[in-house]
């Protein structure tokens, strides 16, 4: 019996995922959501708010309630407004979740940096009622902190 329960148990890391625009992996041990976000040189919006509608039908059908964005290499090259539409809209996608924390892993680019970070937190202000939300330069630390209760 032993063997059959240990045939049966999901594996400990599963690509649900991945596309030139984005890459879902769910860590069944940790019971984390890893999305490595979009490098959107070159990607049209209808592509992202494609992608981002997938990570919602993600986060919905496995019940997620951890995230940790991954966005460390990421080079974004879009427009300010058409940014933070795309931000609003995610966010109100995960408020339609059970997401309780979500990471992000910042972007080497410290300038670049600074703006994403100042679109990204006014609009998470606004948008993530009840959902804890926090960035992150080191993979670790992010993991940690969303895993602890």
């Amino acid at each position: 019996m032993a063997y059959l329960h240990s045939t049966l148990t999901r594996p400990a890391n599963m690509l649900l995922h991945i596309n030139n625009v984005i890459q879902m992996r769910y860590s069944a041990s940790a019971d984390v959501l890893t999305v490595k976000w979009p490098d959107v040189r070159g990607v049209a919006v209808p592509e992202l708010r494609y992608a981002f509608e997938m990570m919602g039908d993600v986060l919905r059908h496995y019940d997620i309630k951890k995230l940790l964005i991954d966005s460390s290499s990421n080079a974004t090259e879009i427009v300010p407004t058409a940014y933070l539409q795309l931000m609003e809209e995610l966010l109100g996608t995960f408020t339609a979740t059970r997401l309780q924390k979500v990471a992000r892993l910042s972007a080497s680019n410290s300038a670049k940096e600074a703006i994403l970070t100042f679109y990204t937190s006014l609009v998470a202000g606004k948008k993530l009622k009840g959902i804890l939300f926090s960035n992150f330069y080191v993979k670790k630390e992010a993991i940690t902190w969303l895993t602890n209760n």
